[in-house]
């Protein structure tokens, strides 16, 4: 046993090849897998980046058969379609948290992104924004109230599905629309900060890694506390923390650059 000091319920053994497969295809969003314990701590996470990978595969069909108007025509589908299709989910489905995972529920945030690339490539539509960036300041504002509201109201569920996603993912592509337009803005050299870019290139192991971490150390010093207390879930956080960004730093640097170091050296 890896974590022996961990409780019971999280021990749950490895219930065979079929997870396994379904995480290599990248599918663990779409199909049903029964996996507990640590491992679901380890890989829960992991379902974005396949929602991530079968867009990515998706989208470069869409860019190399349609026009730049139809390609932005499909984009806004996808934005105003997936708010309905997460509605419908969280309404009539029997799968659980199907409207959190699946891909054509949580689309709205990446076609977001594409259109924003596809206005900024624009020189009208780019000129059109940076005249109008007071209006993004604005929409940013609201958009935060927005999410304020959600933070306080995380119990209504319905309300979360249905459109909570997409405020965050319109408050977000405005904000770095407003960093890529006002370059030399109070905000985009925010954005630049050192620490902050810093955090930027760790964040992904920081996500993928942090939930297995966290439930390791609080079990490990709830197990030789012989007790569970706040005070106790505080300190395996803080230690959670620590040894989560010393992983993600040794990740990045044994790991993650030399493979984008040696990505960036083929030429395409």
């Amino acid at each position: 046993m890896v974590f022996p000091r961990l409780s019971p319920s999280l021990r749950a053994p490895w219930p065979g090849w079929r997870p396994a497969l379904t995480y290599l295809i990248f599918m663990q969003n779409l199909l049903p897998k029964q996996i507990n314990g640590i491992s679901s701590a380890w890989l829960g996470p992991l379902w974005s980046l396949a929602v991530e990978e079968q867009f990515y595969l998706l989208m470069p069909l869409a860019v190399r058969h349609l026009s730049r108007r139809r390609l932005a025509q499909a984009l806004l589908a996808i934005v105003l379609l997936s708010p309905l299709f997460r509605a419908a989910a969280s309404r009539w489905t029997s799968i659980h948290a199907a409207e959190f995972v699946a891909t054509p529920m949580r689309a709205d945030a990446l076609a977001m992104g594409v259109l924003a690339a596809l206005a900024l490539r624009d020189s009208r539509w780019r000129n059109r924004i940076s005249f109008n960036v007071s209006f993004l300041y604005a929409a940013t504002v609201l958009l935060f109230g927005g999410i304020l509201c959600l933070a306080f109201k995380a119990s209504e569920r319905q309300g979360e599905t249905f459109w909570g996603f997409s405020i965050m993912a319109l408050f977000f592509t405005a904000a770095v629309l407003i960093a890529l337009v006002r370059p030399n803005g109070l905000w985009s050299r925010l954005c630049r900060l050192p620490p902050l870019r810093a955090l930027g290139g760790i964040s992904y192991c920081i996500y993928v890694i942090h939930l297995s971490v966290l439930v390791v150390c609080q079990n490990i010093l709830s197990w030789a506390a012989g007790k569970q207390s706040i005070g106790l879930a505080g300190l395996g956080t803080l230690l959670a923390a620590i040894i989560t960004w010393v992983l993600a730093k040794i990740s990045w640097h044994y790991l993650e650059s030399p493979m984008l170091r040696r990505g960036h050296a083929y030429k395409y």
